[in-house]
């Protein structure tokens, strides 16, 4: 029996790794849909991440967070950023696999410290923390994540690339192109279509 075709892309990555920003280049360059999970959480509350925390507690967000990657995993031709710790939950990474392929934007620890500082109030799990101790809050969560990373099918360093660098870099690969060929929507393929004019006399 043949298996489904596996047909959107999901994006993972500890915070400030640019699962948004990548995500919203890379759904322009496909004409897909985009679906940031947080973003969704945030709309069901009606509060910021960080304030769902603050006032509901953790366990109320991820609940909800595996409410969204569960109806996720129903869609196809979407690119879907998920939360940093989304994997975490085994039967979130069962719903990701079973429908989509899975890109890990890797990022340092010092990189993730420079970003956050200029998004100050927006990283509840440094919040209130002073430098030093930031820094190693999270390279133990970095460290406590990176088997769920590790199931991720491609894998890119964002510390030194733009968003749209990552994007092209991303169209390159085979792996990501054969999703964008199953998809249901049979879009052409930017990168593909490109290279095709180029031989042409």
């Amino acid at each position: 029996m043949k298996k489904p075709a596996r047909t959107n892309i999901y994006l993972t990555g500890f915070m400030a790794a640019g699962k948004s920003t990548v995500g919203h280049h890379l759904a322009r360059e496909l004409r897909w849909s985009f679906i940031d999970i947080d973003e969704q959480i945030e709309r069901k509350f009606g509060l910021h991440i960080s304030r769902i925390f603050e006032e509901l507690g953790e366990r109320t967000f991820r609940e909800a967070e595996s409410r969204e990657v569960a109806r996720c995993s129903k869609l196809s031709s979407r690119v879907i950023a998920l939360g940093g710790g989304a994997l975490l939950d085994p039967a979130n990474l069962r719903s990701v696999r079973s429908s989509g392929i899975l890109v890990h934007l890797k990022i340092s620890a010092e990189t993730v410290l420079a970003r956050a500082a200029k998004q100050r109030g927006k990283r509840p799990l440094l919040k209130g923390l002073p430098k030093e101790e930031a820094l190693a809050r999270i390279r133990d969560l970095l460290k406590a994540r990176q088997k769920s990373y590790r199931a991720a099918n491609l894998s890119i360093n964002t510390d030194e690339l733009t968003p749209p660098q990552i994007v092209a870099a991303l169209l390159r690969r085979k792996l990501l192109v054969q999703c964008c060929r199953d998809s249901a929507n049979k879009i052409a393929f930017p990168y593909e279509t490109h290279s095709r004019r180029a031989r042409r006399p």
